[in-house]
């Protein structure tokens, strides 16, 4: 038989084939024994699920059978992917945990992405997700989300839009949406089609001042990365990005090296999120080089940036958070980069943000300049609940042991250390003031003043550092890491291809020294 033959021909040239019905990583499975555990170019002739992360080159689902991806795995294929199986061939699998994720570099590849949404019967619980559909079309009908309430976002007037119709409207691929499903603890949806691969331009708009929030999709079966050095082009759209968090009921933020809410660099896959455009003709294109197998939700990471200090308010099931960070480049108005301003959520749970002395627009993450003095930074708390509700301060350990963080409340006249307690729990009711709080920063001063805006990123994950800096040919690149008393740890020349990696022997809070040649940067890091 014709198939026989293929079998034949491929154990010839040492090509594996899938059968039966099992997991990739089952050697029992492969016609060529002994098989590494990411075969080289695959063919799917049985029903093969990855259930441990994979990756190969060429692979070849084969018609009647099929290759699934489970939630929180990945399959990252380096050549062509050829699916004749249609969109039943290849499924990329969601659920609470996670969703699979797939990277790949062919065009016109039918599959199937499941996006799981939790839900519920109670209307006034707000688990509203911000989704995306990442397939090949410039337009679908709404029966895609089917049982859920559907919403998409008008940027002239900064308001959302319900549809009536679940079944017959027709919606813009290049637009992200919300849903709320509203009939059980949640539903998996499967949207069905060919995948985005390449460049791709989502819909980005500006109307004028105070507009330009776009709701716009990640539109790869994988996630994508905010801060990927190259792939993007963002075109008057600014460095921060918005998402939506059911749990929280409110949106974080993520401004280029922190967030709130869980809110972090990645973009997972059938996610949407908000982009800000901040002057006329903006543009947002981005290609493969942005996509990343980050198979989870909005994760934190493990790096911490320097003086950066986070406040969580919780109350009524639901929370909010702010950051303040302290900065050589920072400004005291609202508007530089580390700026983040504040979108509100569910007002029935706390709505926090901060502010600086010169501007009163509300933000969810605050930049300051180092200063020698104490730095004030008044809060603004609001809810139309009445309870409890429980601020707990993190992040301190950022910042030189001798920084006093300090909360006021102006209401009880009362005055916190939260370095020795970082939980404050007291009761609010609507008709208090929303500015009852102030942060009282101490002494916070740059370990160095740097000759230029940083160039480099410094990455913590546990006690590996990640070095990411502009590449050089000149070797005279020096990287020198010190502790807090100001005594040399290390001190190694940096490779000159931009990316370089060491391990520290010991947790602890250091200072990484680049002497690089657009200038001398330093970056506090926390190796735990």
């Amino acid at each position: 038989s014709t198939g026989r033959v293929l079998s034949d021909e491929a154990n010839f040239n040492n090509t594996p084939i899938f059968s039966g019905t099992g997991n990739w990583g089952d050697n029992a499975r492969w016609t060529v024994t002994n098989i590494p555990a990411d075969p080289d170019k695959p063919i799917i002739n049985g029903n093969c699920t990855v259930t441990a992360s994979a990756t190969c080159a060429d692979v070849t689902i084969n018609s009647g059978y099929s290759l699934s991806i489970n939630p929180n795995q990945s399959l990252t294929v380096t050549g062509a992917l050829t699916n004749s199986a249609g969109t039943s061939g290849l499924v990329i699998k969601s659920d609470a945990t996670g969703t699979g994720s797939l990277m790949h570099n062919t065009t016109n590849v039918d599959a199937t992405i499941e996006r799981y949404i939790s839900g519920t019967t109670d209307l006034s619980a707000k688990k509203y997700h911000l989704v995306s559909v990442p397939v090949n079309a410039s337009t679908y009908l709404s029966a895609v989300w089917v049982d859920s309430y559907l919403f998409t976002y008008l940027e002239p007037t900064n308001t959302w839009f319900a549809w009536d119709d679940p079944m017959s409207n027709v919606l813009q691929t290049k637009e992200g949406a919300m849903v709320y499903y509203p009939f059980g603890s949640s539903k998996i949806y499967s949207i069905t089609g060919q995948l985005n691969n390449g460049t791709y331009t989502p819909t980005v708009a500006y109307t004028g001042s105070d507009k330009g929030y776009n709701l716009v999709p990640n539109p790869y079966p994988s996630a994508i990365d905010w801060n990927a050095v190259s792939g993007w082009t963002k075109t008057h759209v600014t460095g921060t990005i918005y998402g939506f968090s059911p749990t929280a009921k409110n949106y974080g933020s993520w401004n280029g090296s922190d967030g709130t809410n869980s809110m972090t660099r990645y973009i997972p896959a059938g996610q949407g999120f908000f982009v800000v455009a901040d002057a006329s003709s903006p543009s947002l294109t981005m290609t493969n080089s942005v996509r990343v197998n980050n198979t989870t939700g909005f994760l934190k990471s493990n790096s911490l940036p320097p003086n950066i200090f986070h406040l969580t308010a919780a109350g009524n099931g639901g929370q909010d958070e702010i950051a303040v960070q302290f900065a050589y480049d920072a400004t005291t108005s609202a508007t530089d980069t580390y700026d983040a301003e504040k979108l509100y959520g569910d007002l029935t749970v706390p709505q926090l943000s901060s502010f600086t002395a010169n501007d009163a627009t509300p933000l969810s993450i605050t930049g300051l300049p180092f200063d020698q003095s104490s730095t004030a930074v008044p809060l603004k708390l609001e809810m139309t609940y009445t309870g409890e509700v429980i601020f707990t301060a993190s992040a301190m350990e950022s910042f030189q042991s001798g920084t006093s963080i300090k909360l006021e409340d102006k209401q009880l006249t009362r005055m916190i250390d939260l370095r020795t307690n970082p939980v404050y729990t007291f009761n609010h009711t609507p008709q208090d003031a929303t500015d009852r709080f102030v942060l009282h920063f101490g002494s916070v001063l740059g370990i160095d003043t740097p000759e230029t805006r940083f160039l480099s990123n410094v990455f913590v994950s546990g006690r590996e550092i990640y070095l990411d800096y502009p590449a050089s040919t000149n070797g005279e690149l020096i990287t020198a890491v010190y502790d807090m008393q100001g005594r040399t740890i290390n001190q190694f020349h940096l490779n000159g291809t931009g990316h370089d990696h060491f391990t520290i022997r010991t947790s602890g809070v250091y200072v990484v020294k680049l002497m690089l040649p657009g200038g001398i940067e330093t970056h506090k890091i926390v190796a735990l």
